[in-house]
């Protein structure tokens, strides 16, 4: 199956920026990439479980960053990263988890904090409804 433009265009820049250096610091090749990271997308089933690692956390309401890696660590038992927004630093907007690019298994991402918690609101984080 060949990938459309619209395909094309999300993936190309995905293989530059990340492909790239698992191809080159790997033993994989550029299809590889691609299949590797769908699989990986299974291991993480990302959102219905970060629902349930965040459950105790009322939506719309905010929380102390370290306690909202503490509970998505006794989930997935590494630390993953909190992203949020330069214009809404203290509204989470992703989890970003990161492997080991030989082993493929989930290890604890280096910089847990990528703007959350920077803002005028401190380190309270709210997690969106």
């Amino acid at each position: 199956m060949l990938a459309t433009d619209d395909e094309f265009m999300f993936w190309a820049p995905e293989y530059e920026k990340h492909g790239t250096c698992m191809v080159n610091g790997g033993s994989f090749q550029q299809g590889d990439y691609f299949d590797t990271t769908l699989k990986l997308k299974w291991q993480v089933e990302a959102i219905s479980d970060i629902r349930v690692a965040l459950s105790s956390i009322q939506p719309n309401t905010k929380e102390p960053l370290n306690k909202i890696l503490l509970l998505l660590r006794s989930t997935y038992n590494v630390y993953p990263q909190l992203a949020c927004p330069w214009t809404q630093k203290n509204t989470l907007a992703e989890v970003r988890f990161c492997f080991d690019k030989f082993t493929l298994q989930l290890i604890n991402c280096q910089n847990t904090n990528s703007v959350c918690g920077t803002g005028s609101g401190g380190t309270d984080i709210m997690i969106p409804g």
